[in-house]
């Protein structure tokens, strides 16, 4: 049993936070950038109805030093079952593409759209083209390939569109242009193709320039809302002054995605690197619709809520009592103020969680001075 009756250690024991570590937040400032963004997005998507437009893009940067918790706050937010409800969501951790170049950045925002994302589109999209072929759509039904023995056997429709989707059956997909053509534009049905063959990722090794990657990621961004009725949100964490890395960005923004998020997460280094290395791409992110800057958010008072808050979200039988939090709160600052490198939130939780293991085994009650 770990200190306070908890069932596990509540502090993460990873560098870089995972989705199940970012279901926790604290910190009063992180709680008011979270809500701002949730406001944004919730702003775009009640204005946003049927066909969208340039007008329906939004950009949002985030701000904090290194450690702070920038990515925790992203990766929260895109657990959020409310953002969940109402968005798909890619996240790219920059500092993990290599090389930088227009192919790889636009492979791993493919990349940062979960299977379940996926798998949804390809289902809405197979039973669109279903319910084409219910209404006696000749060329919809030539698409499932469904003919007189299928209709001798009884085979629904429903049928047919089940054996595609578990890869038992390959539909005609010349027939899909004649089908969506007037409903569809050419980049849209080329990305519906894809996604029905389940080659959607590998679009990143299809396209030729920018030009193409913009197109598609916009036919990607109308076909969510049509077909989920959700926005589309790209979040590109570490950010920084690479050029290629601005140049992708720079185009994205000006394209003016329709029912689109971008979410820029860098540290204060790079945005003053990025001042110096392109004031265009600077003067779009200062005058970005929500402009969230957090540096300089390491104070004591945030630390705790958010040291506290952990063991709050674990501690299901109530046990954390409020002489504990002070007693917890109390240690935290001596470790605040005799040690300025830990002034951090990684540090800490780094911190936390070595002493709940160390009294955890010693079936200490609480987190006290020995632990």
């Amino acid at each position: 049993m770990y200190p306070y009756c908890l069932a596990q250690n509540p502090y993460p024991s990873s560098p870089t936070p995972t989705l199940v570590d970012a279901q926790v937040l604290g910190g009063r400032r992180h709680k008011e950038a979270k809500n701002a963004v949730v406001s944004c997005i919730d702003d775009l998507y009640y204005k946003v109805s049927g066909i969208a437009t340039d007008k329906d893009f939004r950009l949002i940067t985030l701000i904090q030093d290194v450690g702070s918790g920038k990515t925790h706050l992203a990766l929260h937010i895109r657990g959020l079952q409310k953002i969940c409800n109402n968005a798909v969501i890619s996240y790219v951790d920059l500092s993990q593409v290599f090389p930088r170049d227009i192919y790889s950045l636009y492979g791993a925002i493919l990349r940062g759209f979960d299977k379940e994302y996926i798998d949804s589109l390809r289902k809405a999209i197979v039973y669109y083209l279903k319910d084409k072929a219910e209404q006696n759509n000749k060329r919809a039904k030539k698409f499932f390939n469904y003919g007189i023995v299928d209709f001798i056997t009884r085979k629904s429709l429903s049928n047919k569109a089940e054996e595609i989707l578990d890869g038992t059956m390959v539909p005609d997909y010349s027939e899909m242009n004649q089908v969506l053509k007037g409903d569809f534009s050419a980049s849209e049905l080329y990305v519906m193709k894809l996604i029905i063959r389940g080659k959607f990722r590998d679009d990143a090794y299809n396209i030729k320039n920018m030009e193409n990657i913009i197109t598609s990621i916009s036919a990607m961004a109308n076909l969510n809302l049509k077909f989920l009725k959700k926005l589309t949100i790209l979040q590109i964490d570490e950010f920084d002054s690479d050029k290629k890395s601005l140049d992708f960005v720079k185009a994205v923004i000006n394209a003016h995605l329709p029912s689109t998020v971008l979410m820029l997460i860098l540290t204060p280094s790079s945005y003053e690197a990025i001042r110096k290395e392109d004031s265009s791409i600077f003067d779009r992110l200062e005058k970005a619709n929500y402009k969230i800057n957090l540096a300089g958010s390491n104070t004591l008072e945030e630390i705790l809520d958010i040291i506290l808050q952990y063991v709050r979200h674990y501690d299901l039988q109530k046990c954390f009592k409020v002489q504990d939090e002070n007693e917890l709160s109390a240690k935290i600052k001596v470790i605040y103020d005799e040690f300025p490198d830990f002034r951090n939130v990684r540090s800490m939780t780094n911190i936390l969680y070595h002493a709940t293991e160390n009294a955890a085994k010693r079936n200490a009650r609480i987190i006290d001075e020995k632990a």
